[in-house]
């Protein structure tokens, strides 16, 4: 982990593509096609793709409703998959179905950037960027490691 003073630069870029005006069930069929693109391990520009729903209905993911998943995720040298790993796939998301009501979406979202803030193990004077894509029904959180990741 690096110190407050070495901190990588974290900025979030919004995508609202509720103003594109199209039904909320075409778009969730655009931008899952639009997803299976960042599944391909094979990739390394992209390191970690994230979805949070306020309503569970909308959240199908393998098979059962959620209302927080990680669809991709890649740490590459900047953090640990071990610390990765507990902090979102098991404290994150236990809380999240642990809570008898979901958290609001800018405190999932806080969490998200205090990781990449806080978590990140090696130098770097290229900014970590996270789109942040607004749907009707859901967020998603795309992150783009620097080049040295």
């Amino acid at each position: 982990m690096q110190g407050a003073e070495n901190a990588p630069q974290v900025i979030l870029k919004t995508i609202d593509l509720r103003e594109l005006g199209v039904t909320s069930r075409n778009l969730e069929n655009i931008v899952t096609v639009f997803l299976r693109y960042f599944e391909d391990p094979r990739l390394r520009l992209f390191s970690t793709v994230f979805v949070y729903c306020k309503n569970s209905y909308y959240c199908v993911y393998d098979g059962e409703y959620r209302n927080f998943y990680v669809v991709r995720w890649h740490c590459g040298r900047c953090c640990n998959a071990d610390e990765f790993q507990r902090y979102f796939l098991i404290k994150l998301y236990n809380e999240i179905i642990g809570s008898s009501k979901m958290p609001p979406e800018d405190e999932v979202e806080s969490k998200i950037l205090e990781f990449y803030r806080t978590h990140i193990r090696i130098n770097t004077r290229d900014p970590i960027i996270i789109y942040k894509i607004l749907e009707t029904n859901r967020t998603l959180w795309i992150v783009k490691l620097p080049r040295d990741c």
